[in-house]
């Protein structure tokens, strides 16, 4: 299967005449990969695009369409993300004191996100999100991916794009959703340059929390994980230099194993 699905991604490869081309890097140790995904439940991929990174790059940091979005009792706080980088500090203050409180003990994030576009909404839509949701849904991605998760039939449900700025920040949680069948999860980074201190970490929990295992965000890496895993994001520091950007999402399980060539 590791060989078929090399093949695959050689000449599949998720190439499109759009105005964001997006291609996987056809040159991926597959077993290699597969190798270390089985003995710890995650592998890190650098170099992961082969094109369209530098576009996809340039969308996200220029998007005006970002919404700021924090978990409450009541449901999802959201708010465009210029209007909520406009609040005055007292109105800020007072959200943000009862988001920390809340964080506390229990699951509580703040970032922006940009949601990607599913399959049944694909239709007209040449958005860079849009075809990286069509990427995510090819042959030569899906084979690739099962190459090295180990299971068979998996398909891109959802995902987001993520843009965590200064105080921004994700507690632990595992991804497991009833009735998702999530099998893998995955982080792209799109920032260019990142530093350990901005904080903004992948971070996976270990050993009841005595030991963790944090990455740092780095750019055109695709960080693909098992679910159920506990693990976090780190809050975002006052001396990071603009905000972490990634894209991120799930795959799941399903009998139907839909591909799509390109």
């Amino acid at each position: 299967m590791t060989a078929n699905a090399a093949k695959v991604l050689r000449a599949n490869n998720g190439l499109q005449p759009r105005a964001f081309p997006l291609a996987c890097n056809p040159t991926l140790d597959l077993a290699k990969l597969a190798k270390r995904y089985q003995e710890t439940g995650r592998v890190r991929i650098p170099a992961f695009l082969n094109t369209g990174v530098a576009e996809m790059r340039d969308y996200l940091k220029h998007n005006d369409e970002w919404i700021q979005v924090i978990n409450n009792p009541d449901g999802v706080f959201e708010m465009e993300l210029n209007e909520w980088d406009a609040l005055g500090p007292r109105r800020k203050t007072a959200i943000q004191r009862e988001m920390y409180a809340r964080g506390a003990r229990g699951f509580q994030y703040s970032y922006a996100a940009i949601r990607i576009p599913t399959e049944n909404e694909l239709d007209d839509d040449d958005s860079p999100l849009a075809d990286f949701s069509r990427f995510m849904t090819s042959t030569g991605l899906l084979e690739a991916v099962e190459a090295i998760v180990g299971t068979e039939n998996l398909s891109f449900t959802d995902g987001q794009a993520t843009s965590y700025g200064v105080d921004d920040f994700l507690t632990g949680h595992d991804d497991a959703v009833p009735g998702r069948d999530r099998v893998a999860a995955f982080v792209l980074g799109m920032t260019p340059i990142w530093r350990l201190e901005w904080g903004g970490l992948l971070i996976f929990h270990q050993a009841a929390g005595a030991e963790a295992l944090a990455l740092v965000p780095a750019f055109n890496t695709l960080d693909l994980f098992a679910v159920p895993a506990l693990h976090s994001v780190s809050q975002v520091m006052p001396c990071a230099e603009g905000p972490r950007h990634a894209l991120t999402g799930w795959l799941s399980s399903t009998s139907q194993g839909l591909k799509h060539s390109l």
